[in-house]
């Protein structure tokens, strides 16, 4: 074939590629550097949530009193996330309704919050080395014919999530059906340290907490944009690093970059389709402390009604049905290379 001919099929390609269903395109996959895949194939049904071996994630919390399949949806219009396309995996919805109430420990109620929170399998949140992290576990999942087949020496690989230089993907999008209270603040993807008392960072959405303000007060607005904060190990404030407009019917694609040794947080943003682009360079972050992935819904109370202990106290509105879609979440280790910005260019060959 010519080159030119080539190079103008190529380019074709390229420009029509999100357009096209996964299932259309073929992947060979190179060398990974992931290290844990919590990606949805598209075949997983939700009971596979309720699993401790069908899952990539735990089946026991963070979520209210039934199963986790009752939480969770599998959403039929919307299209795949950016990192999504690679391995022709689909959307994932966590949602909260009035049972999401977390039971800390088997006896705390925590009234005062409404969780469901998705946590990697092999992430305890108390060992430092993991085992065979995720990969294990994603064997389990993507093992059909229509699934991404991983080699012998990827399942063998033994990883810690919380050591070196890690970065956590993830894409969040809006579900105008299942709207947030925007007048109310959410975590929705951090990383908590084993001892519980601390963030080594988080994505935030809606009104920042503040007790001094009455939930009644026409001082509180709704703040719809998300948010990157920094750590709050030995006590430190929380600082916004990065901040965006958020709304429904767009795709926000985040890389957030922990360098463990170092102690650094540097994090990467685009929407839809667009490569991503740092927003914040590598900035000084106490990452210590271990700690557990959570991605999905803590919804902290109105402002200004909590008597004690933030979750166990405050007001929570009743006959919620509220969600937020997830796509491409995975780990990376990028201690030796860098980290994907995009299914262009992160060394596929289409």
């Amino acid at each position: 074939m010519p080159s030119t001919t080539l190079t103008a099929l190529i380019l074709f390609s390229l420009s029509i590629a999100t357009s096209i269903e996964a299932s259309q395109l073929q992947w060979p996959l190179g060398p990974s550097n992931t290290i844990w895949d919590g990606r949805m194939p598209s075949w997983i049904d939700l009971e596979d949530f309720d699993s401790p071996t069908l899952s990539p994630y735990n089946e026991t919390h963070v979520h209210g009193y039934r199963n986790w399949s009752d939480y969770l949806r599998l959403p039929t219009n919307v299209k795949r996330s950016l990192f999504d396309y690679e391995h022709g995996t689909v959307p994932l919805e966590v949602t909260g309704d009035d049972t999401s109430l977390f039971l800390s420990g088997g006896e705390n109620l925590q009234y005062g919050f409404r969780r469901s929170e998705l946590n990697p399998v092999s992430n305890n949140g108390t060992d430092d080395h993991f085992g065979r992290v995720a990969i294990s576990s994603v064997t389990k999942i993507f093992d059909s014919s229509t699934a991404v087949a991983l080699t012998p020496t990827e399942t063998d690989r033994c990883f810690c999530l919380v050591d070196g230089k890690r970065t956590i993907h993830f894409s969040v999008r809006a579900d105008d059906r299942r709207p947030l209270n925007f007048t109310h603040e959410y975590q929705n993807v951090f990383l908590e340290t084993n001892a519980y008392n601390a963030y080594q960072f988080t994505l935030k959405t809606g009104t920042p907490y503040d007790n001094s303000t009455s939930i009644n007060s026409s001082g509180v607005t709704a703040t719809q944009t998300l948010r990157i904060e920094s750590g709050t190990n030995a006590g430190a404030l929380e600082k916004t690093l990065f901040e965006t407009e958020y709304s429904g019917g767009t795709w926000h694609n985040f890389a957030v970059e922990l360098d463990f040794d170092a102690n650094t947080l540097a994090a990467y943003h685009s929407k839809d389709y667009a490569n991503l682009e740092l927003v914040v360079p590598a900035t000084a972050n106490n990452n210590s402390g271990g700690g557990l992935y959570h991605f999905g819904i803590i919804k902290l109370p109105a402002s200004g009604t909590g008597n004690g202990s933030v979750p166990f106290s405050g007001y929570q509105p009743s006959n919620i049905e509220e969600g937020q879609i997830y796509g491409g979440i995975f780990i990376e280790d990028t201690s030796g290379q860098p980290l994907k910005t995009g299914v262009w260019t992160s060394g596929y060959v289409f």
